[in-house]
């Protein structure tokens, strides 16, 4: 019973992943068996064989992780040898998305919509508005998602540059945001609003060699 494998995840959320040869017994006290060099803000969650290693204030660069003798396998056996592993979380590149689709049909006030944005200071929010009368003929060349000839059938009504509060602790992690378009909707009732996002060198934290 030992660890095959180490690795870093940087998804939605970052994380080490550790996975072991056996199911671990649950529940375990992983404090002080599973330790990550330098830092004492780790938290685990374990699913069957395979360790997530979170820290509240996120992973950068290399990172060495030690796992102690003494973990047990879920019947209870215990890693007879400690194990050591380097892994390496990548700087993440600026990016900006949408949690859904992107597309919204207002339909009442205080409407938010969540985003998300990594190693970016700010963003511009664009909204496009193609007015009830003309989404015949935008749909007969889209679905919702579309963006084929959007000029012909609508126009630019409303943007707003947003800056984001990113403290040395949310860099190079996934940042939610919740996007109110109270504003947007009063003014442009009915219709389809595209939205679009965007940001520019300025706002980028992260740079790449060269760049």
């Amino acid at each position: 019973f030992t660890v095959e494998q180490a690795r870093a995840v940087s998804g939605k959320e970052q994380y080490l992943e550790l996975r072991f040869t056996d199911p671990l017994r649950t529940p375990q006290v992983l404090h002080g068996l599973i330790t990550v060099a330098g830092r004492d803000d780790v938290r685990f969650t374990v699913s069957g064989s395979i360790v997530q290693v979170f820290g509240v204030k996120g992973f950068r660069g290399e990172q060495k992780v030690h796992v102690a003798a003494g973990v047990r396998n879920v019947l209870g056996y215990a890693m007879r040898e400690a194990r050591e592993w380097t892994v390496n979380f990548e700087e993440l590149k600026p990016q900006v998305r949408f949690a859904g689709n992107g597309v919204i049909v207002p339909s009442s006030l205080g409407l938010r919509v969540p985003i998300a944005a990594v190693n970016v200071r700010s963003l511009t929010i664009e909204a496009m508005r193609i007015p009830e009368g003309s989404i015949p003929q935008f749909l007969q060349v889209n679905d919702l998602s579309g963006e084929e000839e959007l000029y012909r059938v609508g126009r630019v009504v409303w943007k707003k540059k947003l800056s984001l509060n990113i403290t040395p602790d949310k860099e190079n992690r996934w940042v939610p945001v919740g996007l109110d378009l109270t504003t947007l909707t009063a003014e442009s009732p009915g219709g389809l609003n595209r939205l679009t996002l965007s940001f520019r060198r300025p706002a980028v934290i992260w740079s790449s060699p060269g760049a």
